[in-house]
């Protein structure tokens, strides 16, 4: 005799899948948790600036420990199958994405590297007069566009860096969007470690190592022992996938602007999202202090709008050379 799963049995067992599920993502967590505050312990020792040396490392992690909460209770509760790490390139976007790199900073201004966390809030972190300009520009192409015209207005991601945060104002300001369209951004947003490479010659360092990126992309800036992260093209990716795979769960049919304080977090964004062999060659899409694009798409993506495809762009490109 055939036996069939009714509904309310199907029903039942994936419920008991969810909380066992959740179980296993909370014992997990406490392991994570416990491991931390051992490790803090061993490590209790601070600077002469009074931060603990390794603690930058610990704050990122904890953030991103905390961004995944929302990411496991959405999971709880909707289609698992929504829920999932978006692929390279993605099978379907459902929401509409620019990409905005914050304006001009007085470290960019002085041709100086600034990735340590240590400077998100610094007065060398925040808009030149030039970076203010550079932002006004690119809300005034926003607003031109009538971006979020058919909604509650743009969806606003922003590190939480003082050049992110000051151009996130200036977006406001001219577009009109609530504060409540705001987000600020912990973890996922933030510049690429630049290991020991941090304050030094953007000119100089730079060419260096997009010329090693094209080699591999697990190549990582010499190692730092000041708590400022050394990360390569693999560990940016791994952050930005994490990120869109949180939006596209979390929202639908939105207009979202993501404000990253430096190139390489929004490059390798753009080439993840159009197929893992674009990733070597990221420091293409290198985009300037204020400059804003939509995020192109593969022609193997599908989308719910009128979206913008890398193979149209490259068309036209060579059409006008």
């Amino acid at each position: 005799m055939k036996h069939t799963i009714t509904s309310p049995s199907l029903l039942f067992l994936i419920i008991t899948l969810k909380i066992n599920l959740a179980f296993l993502i909370s014992t997990q967590r406490c392991k994570i948790v416990q491991k931390c505050i051992e490790h803090s312990a061993k490590n209790d020792e601070f600077g002469d600036d009074g931060v603990r040396g390794d603690s930058m490392i610990d704050r990122r992690s904890w953030a991103i420990f905390n961004s995944s909460l929302l990411s496991s209770a959405v999971l709880l509760t909707s289609n698992t199958a929504n829920a999932a790490l978006v692929l390279s390139p993605p099978e379907r976007l459902n929401n509409k994405y620019y990409l905005l790199r914050a304006g001009q900073s007085y470290a960019d201004a002085a041709n100086q590297i600034q990735t340590h966390p240590i400077y998100k809030l610094h007065m060398s972190n925040g808009l030149t007069e030039l970076g203010r300009k550079q932002i006004q520009l690119a809300a005034n192409k926003l607003k031109e566009a009538e971006a979020g015209k058919d909604g509650p207005g743009v969806l606003v991601w922003h590190d939480i860096s003082a050049r992110c945060l000051e151009s996130a104002n200036v977006l406001c300001d001219t577009l009109g969007i609530g504060r409540e369209r705001v987000v600020p951004e912990y973890a996922f947003l933030e510049p690429r470690g630049m290991g020991l490479w941090e304050s030094g010659r953007i000119d100089k360092i730079l060419p260096t190592l997009y010329k090693a990126d094209q080699q591999n992309v697990s190549y990582r800036p010499p190692p730092s022992d000041d708590g400022t992260l050394s990360e390569s093209v693999s560990d940016v990716a791994v952050r930005v996938r994490q990120l869109l795979s949180k939006l596209e769960t979390q929202y639908s049919s939105e207009e979202i602007v993501l404000i990253a304080p430096d190139s390489d977090c929004l490059s390798v964004l753009q080439a993840f999202v159009l197929g893992e062999e674009f990733m070597k060659g990221h420091s293409k899409f290198f985009m300037r202090a204020g400059e804003l694009r939509p995020l192109l798409l593969s022609e193997q993506t599908s989308v719910r709008y009128d979206g913008v495809f890398y193979s149209q762009v490259s068309a036209s490109t060579k059409s006008q050379m």
